[in-house]
This record gives C-alpha cells, structure tokens and sequence, in this order.
C-alpha cells in the first residue's frame, strides 16, 4: 500500500513547509560568518591587513609600497623608519591612499584608528553609483595582484571620492593625458602604473572631464549628457579612515583620507566578498 496516498493534504502542507524552512536554514549556514553581504556589515569591521605590502615598504621614510601605485602603511610604524611624526597608535594596516595631494600616515602625528572607519560620504551624492562600480572593479583587480587594473581604477575613483580638488586635479589631468605629472613636486608621474583611457573613463562612469577656472585643464567632472551606468545596491559602501587626535576630532586640511584594503561593505565585481585579497 502506497503510504503517501493515506496522508491527509494538511499533512503534506506540513511536510512541505518543514522542507523549505530547513533549505533555508541550510543555505544560510552556507555563508561563511561575517560575511553575509554588505547589509550586516559596519566600517569597522574591516579587517587591518598587515601583510598585503612588502614588510621592507614599512621602514622607508613614507612607508609606502611602490610595487602597487597608492599603497600605504597606516598600521604600527616600523622602528627602522626615519619618519619623526608617525604615531604608534596607528592600527588600520595597509591602505590605498585617495587624496594624493595631502600627507601620507607616516608625515602625520595624528592617529589612524580602526575604530574611526566610516563611510564615504560622497561630495555629491550622484557620483555615488559611479564610486562603487569602480571601488569594486579595484577589489576584484586586487584580489587577482593586476597591478595596473587596480591603479587605473584607483585613478578614475580619485576624482569622485577626494575632498581636495589638487587630488581630484592630478588623477583627471592623467585620465585625459593633459599633464601625469600635473603639481607633482618632484616632476614624476602622480600615478606610475596607470594604464587606461579616457573613454574607458567616460564609459564606466558615465561621467567627462571639462575646462573649469582658474586652472584652464579639463579637471571637473561634468555628468555626460543621456548617459547611463547600473544603479547600485544601496546596502554597498566604501570604508575610509581620517586622521584624528586622540579625543576624536579630525584632521581634514593635511591629513589624507585612506581606504583600508579589506572592504567590508564591498563585494567584488564578480558578487565575492571585498574582504583581504591576501586571505
């Protein structure tokens, strides 16, 4: 005798409903802890990587690591460094560096602390789809040690997420090739392993480059007229740490803003976690 046919049809609504609640159960317990999806995430849990750059890159002057454009050591200083103004407290790890126009961490004796991470807050809030597909275009050229790629990313985010126009100035004058060394003091390029274009630019961005005053350059970003881009999730953000004093105020005239290389609030391209590349 076929037992199922004898099961009443309250029974196998039941059944049924038993079923899917353990699938889901089930597919839940499938995502690692920590790393559900940008909606449960918070700024500070990033995790400070101490190990993305090259240990000797900690001991130079500007603890900076040239074997990726925009690579800085904003954790603990190395007692090797000549740097005098570094503070021991710093404890945010390797971080890109978004403001190329302010101090590095190692040439400021503000602090760097994990649990200053924030949120970006964007200077107008319709560069913000633009930000997050190039943040996590960056993530995923990280994450597979494309050092160009994730230069030229870098670049094109610059003019979106940096406070001060000399940074937004250096990354557009390389974008659209004017001046690459444009206020560089040392009359070197602002950004040595960048490799893209100007279209590719306009294309992800959906946004150009226009002359505005008193430079005479095409420096500002003007939003390109019927241009689209994806619309992003609202959940995703990118991370950053300011410089602050020990009782919590911040240092937005000298200081550069960093973005942690882990990003908690960023998947990559591909729907990946934004976390370490290193791990």
């Amino acid at each position: 005798m076929d037992n199922s046919r004898s099961m009443p049809r309250r029974g196998w609504t039941l059944l049924t409903a038993i079923l899917a609640t353990v699938a889901v159960i089930a597919a839940l317990l499938t995502v690692p802890w920590g790393k559900a999806g940008a909606a449960d995430a918070k700024p500070t849990d990033f995790e400070p990587n101490d190990t993305f750059g090259m240990e000797e890159a900690k001991d130079n002057s500007q603890g900076t690591d040239k074997t990726w454009d925009g690579l800085v050591w904003a954790g603990t200083p190395s007692p090797k460094t000549t740097a005098a103004n570094a503070n021991n407290d710093n404890n945010v790890g390797w971080a890109w560096c978004i403001e190329p126009a302010y101090g590095v961490p190692y040439e400021t004796d503000w602090v760097y602390k994990q649990g200053n991470a924030e949120k970006l807050t964007f200077k107008s809030p319709q560069y913000r789809d633009a930000a997050i597909i190039l943040a996590q275009k960056m993530q995923s050229a990280i994450a597979n040690e494309d050092y160009k790629a994730a230069s030229t990313y870098r670049t094109y985010l610059i003019p979106f997420v940096a406070r001060g126009e000399t940074s937004g100035a250096r990354a557009a004058a390389t974008i659209t090739g004017e001046d690459p060394k444009y206020t560089n003091a040392r009359n070197e390029l602002n950004f040595p392993q960048y490799d893209g274009t100007e279209e590719e630019f306009e294309k992800l961005t959906g946004y150009r480059f226009v002359k505005g005053q008193p430079y005479g350059k095409r420096l500002k970003l003007e939003k390109i007229p019927g241009a689209t881009i994806p619309k992003q999730p609202s959940d995703l953000f990118i991370t950053v740490v300011r410089a602050s004093k020990p009782k919590g105020s911040f240092d937005d005239r000298d200081s550069q803003t960093v973005m942690p290389v882990d990003q908690p609030g960023l998947p990559n391209e591909n729907g990946g976690s934004g976390s370490n590349p290193s791990t």
